[in-house]
């Protein structure tokens, strides 16, 4: 995954692989506030835009391209807590843990 911005204009509730993805590659994040999706807080792994109108996303895509060094620390940031709480194999683990469990002998 190459870029330096993702954007995610729709918030449906869901949580998108491409949105863990872009964050462990560092890419700096701006979305829809979405309550729905644990992994997009504001001002740590993503630039929120709480209103969904022009003016608000211009404001949170400009804000990108200004202010480059908050940028790079929110893609930063993001990342971190990607490595620190989403790691892949944390999830395969839990997946076996629930397999063990569904077939255990109980």
């Amino acid at each position: 995954l190459r870029g330096d911005i993702l954007l995610l204009p729709e918030a449906r509730g869901d949580h998108r692989s491409l949105t863990m993805d872009a964050m462990a590659a560092g890419m700096v994040l701006i979305a829809a506030a979405d309550p729905m999706v644990g992994v997009l807080i504001d001002h740590r792994t993503a630039r929120l835009v709480h209103r969904p109108s022009a003016e608000h996303w211009s404001g949170a895509i400009s804000w990108a391209l200004d202010d480059q060094e908050g940028a790079r620390s929110l893609a930063g940031s993001a990342q971190g807590v990607v490595r620190a709480h989403c790691r892949a194999s944390s999830h395969v683990a839990a997946g076996v843990d629930a397999y063990e469990w569904m077939t255990a002998a109980e």
